[in-house]
């Protein structure tokens, strides 16, 4: 006889709730059928951070480095690290807000140090500086959970050829807006995404384990721009 499956405790279901209306709120916000859709932060790019936290996650809880609570906070925060994204605002510190919002409905659920992991979280995504072609982002050394968050919001550059080229070109679609990805264009993006790849460094030996597609992709864009 099989075993049943074990019932969800109140902690997985107010996760499971959490990274749903995460992505539900994305989606309503800047999906396809929004009222502001876009290209790069939206529903795709909130699916595949969510999709590479997982897979770091549960990496980071094998070998010891996090714990499975600390597994939570980095799923919601995937979940919530975009749900604010406005040019003229501090789209972090937002979509962290809100992301306590919605937690404080399941305090005692979860706990203040789970919100407080995840604010930490969403913060490592935010952009500190592009220089000399390369992304400067918020994660801390002193702290594990902000460098697999910032691993996975750059996951795609070291993903699979079609996921990574798809993300670039969602990217360059909502960076500018009505032109098209044509002719010098085409060759000068492909450049700066050389470059930009090729300098990417991921955190933590997890995501360089996971993503591991970054020179594959370099060698794409070479041959693409080879081919023009």
């Amino acid at each position: 006889m099989e075993n049943s499956p074990r019932p969800e405790s109140p902690r997985e279901r107010a996760v499971r709730a959490l990274i749903s209306r995460g992505l539900n709120t994305v989606n309503r916000c800047y999906g396809p059928d929004s009222p502001n859709p876009k290209p790069y932060h939206g529903p795709e790019h909130t699916l595949m951070v969510v999709t590479s936290a997982g897979l770091l996650a549960d990496a980071a809880v094998a070998a010891g480095k996090i714990t499975h609570d600390q597994h939570d906070a980095l799923m919601i925060a995937a979940a919530y690290h975009d749900a604010v994204h406005e040019d003229d605002q501090d789209s972090e510190e937002l979509s962290a807000e809100l992301a306590v919002r919605h937690m404080n409905l399941v305090l005692g659920i979860l706990s203040q140090t789970d919100i407080n992991q995840v604010k930490r979280a969403i913060a490592a995504t935010r952009v500190k500086a592009v220089a000399n072609h390369r992304i400067e982002q918020s994660a801390s050394p002193d702290d594990y959970l902000t460098m697999l968050m910032a691993d996975a919001d750059l996951s795609s550059f070291g993903l699979p050829r079609a996921q990574y080229w798809d993300s670039a070109r969602r990217f360059f679609a909502e960076t500018y807006p009505g032109i098209e990805l044509t002719g010098d264009v085409l060759r000068n993006f492909i450049k700066d995404q050389i470059q930009i790849v090729g300098n990417h460094q991921y955190y933590t030996p997890e995501g360089r384990h996971l993503f591991h597609c970054q020179q594959e992709n370099i060698e794409f864009l070479k041959s693409l721009y080879s081919s023009l």
